[in-house]
């Protein structure tokens, strides 16, 4: 068979041969290529290696397996074997072809290899792909900037969270200073409270603050000084309202008291020695005993001047009054001895009311009500022998201790009679009480 001749199997192997020459000029970048920093850009969300690759990724930089495996097997085996599967052509021709089979062997292995190097990247932190991209590609200063956006934004977060904690703690610090402040200026808080009295109105009944009593000593004394003074003046410059008429339809049984009240006989008959309806009622005392002054039951009016007269000159309208009068003695564990004198003395239940009395000190207020409405009804003659009972009872018998400092500066001051006024609060020193108000 001559060397030179032109048949199908030459005209195939030389085909073959072309191929591997196709495949060799490809595009690929070689190692070399990458070793001097040119390697192909590598892209994590495609899934080519370079954007300037003209092969596909399936078939890299090299001949078709089963034509490859054929040129190798002639190419690698002996030549006896080369011309017996039908290859044709010089020895010379043979050296040739086995030495450009080791180049397209060899070539497309490296570029194999760092495609497999660059495919291991894709699983790998995105930080690797620095070792394969220019320190001046757009990439890897897209990846350091995306890296130093995390960096600040970790370090932003924890600049939040340091913020955030030192915020808290001044909270804290801010609240613990309000709290020491509050129990510093503690006494001077509850004394400021009592400015409060200095502002109201003098008209103003001394009932209508139930926590009168606990006054800071001095302020107290002044109020109560002036709220009895103005009562036993007869309340200058205040005017009558001869509209007004609701205390006098009460006090003739005409009337209900309101809020959740009734008429005043059924009031008489059926409310009295119902203590626990008495004591927890808080709007009829205001109508049965009203006084020239509000109270705190918006519902009940001041007393009138015209009413005052209207119901003294009633002669049932005024008994209702000294009844109702007897019926808070009886809740207070008291009666009338002497109707004439106004004597009291202790009440059939006087141990188990008398305790209540030293308990339910919004009492002490009533009692200052109920002994300036006796005064305008023309029941004077019995306010100071009441306010001697207790004070005896407070100092000598000691069963109303509790009463002692509202009767010395409130009851007492509510006796018109100077004299009788003056006697009454020296018979409490003579007796050991102790004069801290004055």
């Amino acid at each position: 068979m001559s060397n030179n001749e032109d048949t199908p199997q030459n005209n195939e192997v030389d085909k073959k041969i072309d191929v591997e020459a196709e495949s060799t000029e490809c595009d690929k970048p070689t190692e070399t290529q990458v070793e001097e920093g040119n390697p192909p850009e590598i892209k994590l969300n495609d899934e080519t290696v370079s954007k300037n690759d003209s092969c596909n990724e399936d078939e890299p930089m090299q001949v078709d397996d089963a034509n490859s495996d054929q040129i190798s097997d002639n190419l690698i085996g002996n030549t006896d074997d080369y011309y017996a599967s039908g290859g044709s052509g010089s020895e010379k021709e043979l050296k040739a072809l086995r030495q450009d089979h080791e180049d397209v062997k060899t070539k497309p292995k490296k570029v194999v290899k760092s495609k497999t190097r660059g495919k291991t990247l894709k699983n790998q932190n995105q930080k690797l792909m620095t070792d394969y991209v220019r320190p001046t590609s757009k990439e890897n200063v897209s990846v350091v900037n995306k890296s130093k956006d995390q960096d600040s934004s970790a370090s932003a977060s924890s600049d939040t969270d340091r913020i955030s904690n030192s915020e808290s703690d001044k909270e804290k610090e801010k609240d613990k200073n309000i709290k020491t402040k509050k129990k510093k200026m503690g006494n001077a808080i509850k004394n400021k409270a009592a400015k409060r009295i200095v502002t109201r109105s003098k008209n103003k009944s001394s009932d209508s603050d139930e926590d009168a009593w606990e006054r800071p000593s001095r302020l107290y004394k002044r109020w109560s000084d002036r709220d009895t003074e103005t009562y036993r003046n007869g309340y200058p410059g205040k005017k009558d309202d001869p509209q007004a008429v609701s205390n006098m339809e009460f006090y003739k049984n005409q009337i209900y008291s309101r809020p959740d009240g009734d008429k005043i006989d059924d009031i008489h008959k059926k409310w009295w020695g119902n203590f626990g309806l008495l004591e927890g009622h808080h709007g009829y005392i205001q109508w049965l005993f009203p006084i020239r002054e509000s109270g705190m039951n918006y519902h009940a009016q001041e007393l009138q001047l015209h009413e005052i007269k209207a119901i003294v000159q009633d002669k049932k309208a005024h008994a209702r009054v000294l009844k109702s009068y007897e019926m808070m003695l009886d809740f207070y564990g008291m009666k009338i001895i002497d109707e004439k004198t106004g004597e009291i003395g202790r009440g059939d239940n006087w141990q188990s009311q008398f305790a209540h009395l030293n308990r339910s000190m919004h009492n002490y207020l009533r009692i200052t009500r109920i002994l300036k409405s006796l005064g305008e009804f023309q029941y004077e003659h019995y306010k100071a022998p009441f306010v001697k009972f207790v004070m005896k009872e407070a100092l000598e018998e000691k069963t109303l201790k509790n009463v002692i400092n509202s009767c010395m500066n409130y009851w007492v001051g509510t006796i018109k009679d100077d004299k009788e006024r003056q006697e009454l609060r020296q018979y409490a020193i003579d007796k050991g009480y102790k004069d801290t108000k004055y």
